[in-house]
């Protein structure tokens, strides 16, 4: 399967042997960061071995290119391919019980 060029608002960013995405926080200069778990999930995102230098820094040439400092920003969890459905929540079930026992 062919991908495309990924859509980034920030280029990715390699701290160590990690590599996160950079996600704008509201309220702060430095990105909350997200966790890059796999290299299947690069492959999945379209980060290839012809981009990755392009698309994947690191830490010192990413904040040189963005002028932000990296050392104060949370990181905040994982990247998640698919998002997660939360199913739904007691309460949700206790109000649909007592509805339908009121019918």
């Amino acid at each position: 399967m062919q991908r495309g060029t990924p859509w980034l608002s920030m280029a990715m960013v390699r701290i160590g042997s990690a590599i996160y995405l950079p996600e704008p926080a509201v309220g702060t200069n430095a990105p909350a960061l997200l966790h890059i778990q796999s290299p299947d999930d690069l492959w999945l995102l379209g980060i290839t071995t012809d981009n990755y230098g392009q698309l994947v820094l690191d830490q010192t040439t990413w904040e040189q290119r963005y002028g932000v400092s990296l050392s104060q920003a949370p990181v905040a969890g994982d990247f998640e391919l698919t998002p997660t459905v939360a199913g739904p929540s007691a309460s949700d079930s206790e109000d649909d019980s007592a509805s339908d026992s009121e019918s």
